[in-house]
Order: structure tokens, then C-alpha cells, then sequence
């Protein structure tokens, strides 16, 4: 009797155990068959809180060992093309020039080493990534048209501004690193801008040249920040960066009263977050209108940028999904920056450019079907402050 009501005991426990299985995979089931409610998680975490849900997960996605290695493999082949063995049998290796403390321009042989370095360089760099210079001039073409149709559609702007801006948008001019190299080195040391290796992290957008340029040691950190680097994936990733430069070109400095109420915003709910200029003194948490008008450049270029890459996402097909995963892609780059402003930079903060320029633009998030929070921080946008 006791080994039949063990035996009996043990039946049921399998059947409850079976049963309990089958709920949980009929759970999982129903789960995977419906892929918008798993989608539709992810876009409410994203919604709740961008900052923690972009940087939350930045070890996950950025190995920095992996731009360093991308780095030296570089190099190693740049060295085996260009160094030089000296007199003594000792190897001379190439580096850019810098400017000597009397501010003199390149010489002529300066000029012919830095624009011979960056050529190789540039060649090895898109070797690494396994995309041509094509590829890149196509890709950055896509962003420049992206940016152009966020300003066609700006429900804010006159017709006078956006022709203005479009003309200017038009005319701006993408060099590659060597090209930049080449049309300055007769005035420009471009150690300065991109280190003597030419592997600073960094772009610029020159106003004098009207033409925006990407470092090289730009293009590692994309490789570093895919977790499966592909051609695709960087240059999706270059896209927000070359948004923004081109943004530079139409920001608040350029179009003062296009930015009025931006800047307003800013000043109203955000003052604080800006740097007190460490030249002057100011009571404490206050900026003078000239950091502000600096800080609106930089501001003024992170929405643009959110604009073209929002335009990228409709051009493109892009699900809610699919989209939030290439924000955390291209605007995890800004985690590893301090999360408020430093003294003298006028880049905001990694929270505000994640969490407000990015998070909290009404326009994104319309396209990502985030609810309103209109207890939350707004966002600053050209019709001012939006939740």
C-alpha cells in the first residue's frame, strides 16, 4: 500500500510539474507570436527613462580593448608603409605635425608628410571597416538629405529660413580625413585637430571652410560600439555624428531668431545644467549670455540631429523597435562623456543630450509612440518647450 501511494504520489508530482511546463511554455508561446508586445516593451522602458535605458547597457555594447586593438592593427600596417629607416639603422616613425609655439604654418615638407600620413591612414582605416570611400560619401549624401527634408517639414520655420538653411545644407562640403588633410595643409597643422597619430575621437564643422570632417579614431569608436560591427551598422552609427556637424552649419549661431523660443526653454528649465564661465564670477548656477549663446550651438546642432535621424527612421521603413535599438547605437557614443557640462566645453552633458535633446524631443517620440509626461522635464524644441 505505502509503495502504491508513493508510486501515486510521484505520478501526480510528474503531472503537476507537466502541467506547470506546458503553462509556461504556452506562455513563452503566446509570447513569441506576438512580437509587438515584446516590441512594445522595449519602447515603453525607452519611453519611461532613454538615459538609463541607452547608458544602462553601454558595457554591454562598448569594448574598449576592441578600439584599441582596431587602433594598433592599423597603425602597424600604416608603420610597414610608410616609416623610415635613418641613417643610423634606426626606424623613424611618421607622426602630424602640430603648431610650434610661434604659431607658423606647415612647411612645404610638413605639408607633403601630413597629407601623405593621412592618405594611408584613411586607406587602412576603411580597410579595417570593410567599407569603401563610396560606401561613406553615399552614406553621409543619405544624411545630408535626411536633414534637409527634417527642415522642409518644420511646421516653426518661415519659408525664408528654410530656404536659407536648405541652401546651406546644399553647399556644405563632407571631406574625408586625407581630403581635409590635403585642403589645409598649407595653413593648418592637423595634429592640432586630430593628434599626431590621427586617431583623436572627434569631428568638426569648420565655418570658414563651410566643410565638416570626421577624425579617423572616430570611425575605431563605431567599431567599438557595435556589438557585431558590420558596414551597415557603421555607418548607421556615423550618421548622428555627421547630422550634428552638419547641424553646426544652421545652429543657433547662425540663425539667432530661428532659436528664440529654444533658447527660452533652455533658460527657463535648464540654466542650471550649464557651466559657469570660469573667467568671470557669477553667483552660483548662473551663465553668462555669451556660454549660453555657445551652448546653444551645440544645443541647437544635437536637434538637428535628432530631426534627420527621426526623418532616416520614416525614409527607411524603421519599426518603433529597430529604431531605439540604432539610438542606443549611435547615441551610447555620448555615455562615456561627463553627465553635466564641463568648464569651457559647450557640449551639454551626456543626461541632456540622451535624456532631453534625444529623450525628450516631441517629434521622436511621436514616431516611437512614447505617452505624454507632462510631469517630466520637457524637451526644447523650435516651438519651445514640449512634453
Amino acid at each position: 500500500m505505502d509503495g502504491f501511494r508513493k508510486k501515486n504520489a510521484e505520478n501526480s508530482l510528474r503531472k503537476r510539474k507537466w502541467a506547470r511546463d506546458l503553462w509556461r511554455r504556452g506562455l513563452l508561446i503566446g509570447f513569441f507570436a506576438c512580437p509587438g508586445f515584446a516590441s512594445a516593451s522595449v519602447v515603453v522602458t525607452f519611453c519611461e527613462d532613454p538615459y538609463a535605458f541607452v547608458c544602462g547597457t553601454t558595457n554591454d555594447s562598448y569594448d574598449e580593448a576592441k578600439t584599441v586593438d582596431a587602433m594598433k592593427n592599423v597603425l602597424i600596417r600604416v608603420y610597414s608603409r610608410i616609416a623610415e629607416q635613418g641613417a643610423d639603422g634606426s626606424w623613424i616613425y611618421p607622426e602630424l605635425s602640430r603648431a610650434p609655439p610661434d604659431k607658423s604654418p606647415p612647411t612645404k615638407a610638413q605639408a607633403l608628410r601630413n597629407a601623405r600620413y593621412m592618405r594611408v591612414l584613411e586607406e587602412e582605416m576603411f580597410r579595417e571597416m570593410k567599407i569603401t570611400t563610396r560606401q561613406w560619401r553615399e552614406a553621409m549624401q543619405e544624411s545630408r538629405e535626411d536633414l534637409m527634408a527634417a527642415v522642409r517639414q518644420s511646421g516653426t520655420l518661415t519659408a525664408s529660413a528654410k530656404l536659407m538653411m536648405i541652401d546651406r545644407l546644399k553647399t556644405i562640403r563632407i571631406l574625408t580625413p586625407s581630403e581635409f588633410a590635403s585642403s589645409t595643409g598649407e595653413w593648418i597643422h592637423p595634429g592640432d585637430y586630430f593628434g599626431r597619430d590621427g586617431l583623436q575621437i572627434n569631428a568638426f564643422y569648420f565655418p570658414s571652410m563651410h566643410a565638416l570632417t570626421l577624425v579617423p579614431g572616430f570611425f575605431f569608436y563605431g567599431i567599438a560600439r557595435a556589438v557585431r560591427p558590420s558596414p551597415t551598422v557603421i555607418l548607421n552609427f556615423f550618421r548622428q555624428v555627421a547630422t550634428h556637424e552638419m547641424g553646426h552649419s544652421i545652429d543657433g549661431s547662425k540663425f539667432p531668431k530661428a532659436y528664440g523660443r529654444m533658447k527660452a526653454c533652455v533658460s527657463d528649465h535648464f540654466r542650471h545644467e550649464l557651466p559657469r564661465d570660469r573667467y568671470f564670477h557669477f553667483f552660483e548656477g548662473s551663465v553668462s549670455d555669451e556660454q549660453m549663446k555657445h551652448s546653444l550651438g551645440e544645443i541647437s546642432a544635437d536637434y538637428w540631429a535628432v530631426q534627420a535621424v527621426t526623418e532616416s527612421f520614416r525614409r527607411r521603413g524603421y519599426d518603433a523597435k529597430r529604431a531605439i535599438g540604432e539610438l542606443r547605437r549611435s547615441f551610447g557614443l555620448f555615455c562615456s562623456s561627463p553627465e553635466k557640462m564641463a568648464h569651457g566645453d559647450a557640449h551639454p552633458g551626456a543626461r541632456f543630450r540622451i535624456g532631453l535633446s534625444m529623450g525628450r524631443d516631441a517629434g521622436l517620440r511621436r514616431f516611437l509612440g512614447c505617452k505624454p509626461q507632462p510631469q517630466r522635464a520637457p524637451g526644447c524644441g523650435l516651438n519651445g518647450a514640449a512634453r
